[in-house]
């Protein structure tokens, strides 16, 4: 998410390396990350990430190519309510989301709901995604996930996503160089926090 906040503001793909990611990943669950990281990274303990503590670290910014990249602000939006999800597509470029992760998915091209073994709710686990466009026509939601591009159904997103999280990139670039109508975002923000 940062990456592509960063293309709209500096009109380049910041280089952030694996081995920041990392850093950062392990840094929030307060684990040193492994010297030899490519050797032990199955091997390790994973207790995954809180979104919410996430977000809030990310606030105070993580490091890469040698930057410190930021985010301004979050809010939680409600993911059963589908304008609420386009709006956070269109106007902020995407938002951050928990999905409470079926084993069924795991064979699926396109994340949609089935019935049977390993369909509910959160028996593959918890998993957070960047979610950045709808396809109004296949009724299809794009989100990176695992270092590639896949695709939700509406229903799917429905019945397991638990978390969702609208970001607004750091403020100090947004307001010179956005995508986005500043003044209407400052005037939504002001009645959030009001």
């Amino acid at each position: 998410m940062t990456r592509r906040f960063e293309g709209y503001e500096q009109k380049i793909a910041i280089p952030i390396q694996t081995a920041e990611v990392l850093t950062e990943y392990w840094k929030e669950q307060g684990v040193p990350m492994p010297k030899c990281w490519a050797r032990v990274f199955h091997n390790m303990p994973d207790g995954g990430l809180n979104g919410l503590d996430s977000l809030k670290a990310w606030r105070k910014g993580w490091q890469a190519g040698k930057k410190v990249y930021s985010i301004y602000a979050f809010a939680a939006i409600n993911s059963q309510h589908h304008d609420e999800i386009f709006a956070s597509l269109a106007y902020l470029r995407g938002d951050y989301v928990s999905i409470a992760l079926p084993v069924t998915a795991q064979k699926q091209d396109v994340w949609d709901v089935v019935s049977g073994p390993g369909s509910d709710p959160g028996s593959r686990g918890y998993h957070m995604v960047y979610r950045l466009a709808y396809d109004k026509n296949l009724g299809r939601i794009t989100f990176v996930t695992w270092g590639g591009l896949k695709q939700m159904t509406l229903a799917f997103n429905d019945k397991y996503v638990v978390e969702d999280y609208a970001v607004v990139d750091n403020r100090d670039n947004f307001l010179t160089n956005s995508p986005v109508d500043v003044t209407a975002l400052s005037n939504i923000l002001t009645q959030i926090t009001s």
